[in-house]
């Protein structure tokens, strides 16, 4: 009677808390993906709805991550639809490359972008050996992928490229004695620095890779010295830029302020009044 009942909402309670920690910890671990994925095999009905949300995928993939610190964890077909693999396969467009490989769950992938997310993380058992691809092509293959098609034309035949000792891993470009760029670790992103960036301003017409601030000198002196860009001083952002991509502070008259990394995804920029929405390094 009362002390079965008592029992049963006691167990109800435990396990909603356990899944709500865990609930917690996956968007910690930036893992909500993974764990959404994986407990819809609980039930059918669980699956037919994670089928129903990738429907939208096209839409969450604007407010998704370029990036994340973990690898994409494959679960099955459904993988395919996940805002990770939607960003990537668009992207995947603009590289002018044509030596490609097939990769699940992206498809074709050109080889120079191994090495960035979120095909660092994939491999498939399958895959023959391919050969050794020269860093400068690399390099110019993330340059397109990452900021538009001809990007790569930046990066001149004389750039000097300096690795890491302990993982031999590219970590710096230098222009002679300039360094123009660096390369993320984690993810082997390429973080332009002024040099480069006023050459995809450029290359680049508006808005084009650009966060425009708000006529506020107070605002843009700050950004100048380092501090981050606040969403209320934004009047607008390439709706085409992912949270995580590289961005170019620019003010109204489009004149270089500062590189920054965005922090938010361009709609939720635009929508909300508070918080950060470039940070600047």
């Amino acid at each position: 009677g009362d002390d079965k009942t008592h029992a049963l909402a006691r167990h109800n309670l435990y396990v909603s808390n356990a899944m709500i920690a865990k609930v917690k910890q996956a968007i910690e671990d930036g893992a909500l993906w993974e764990l959404v994925l994986l407990q819809s095999r609980a039930h059918p009905k669980l699956l037919q709805a994670v089928k129903n949300l990738m429907s939208h995928s096209d839409w969450i993939s604007e407010l998704d991550e370029i990036t994340k610190p973990r690898a994409l964890y494959v679960t099955g077909q459904e993988s395919k639809k996940r805002p990770e693999v939607i960003n990537a396969v668009k992207r995947l467009e603009r590289v002018s490359s044509t030596n490609t490989m097939y990769l699940e769950p992206f498809g074709e992938v050109k080889e120079e972008v191994l090495d960035i997310y979120p095909f660092n993380g994939v491999y498939s058992m399958c895959d023959e050996p391919h050969p050794k691809i020269r860093d400068i092509y690399k390099l110019r293959a993330i340059m397109e992928y990452q900021f538009g098609e001809g990007a790569g034309e930046l990066l001149p035949d004389n750039l000097v490229v300096k690795k890491s000792r302990n993982t031999k891993r590219i970590r710096w470009l230098y222009r002679g004695k300039n360094m123009i760029a660096s390369v993320r670790a984690s993810d082997h992103f390429i973080i332009p620095h002024e040099e480069l960036a006023r050459g995809l301003l450029q290359k680049f017409p508006h808005p084009l890779l650009r966060v425009v601030m708000k006529d506020d000198k107070e605002a843009m002196d700050c950004v100048r010295e380092g501090k981050s860009v606040m969403c209320k001083f934004v009047e607008e952002v390439d709706p085409d830029l992912r949270c995580g991509d590289e961005c170019i502070v620019v003010d109204k008259d489009g004149n270089y302020i500062r590189c920054a990394t965005l922090h938010l995804a361009p709609k939720e920029i635009m929508d909300f009044k508070r918080g950060m929405a470039a940070r600047v390094r």
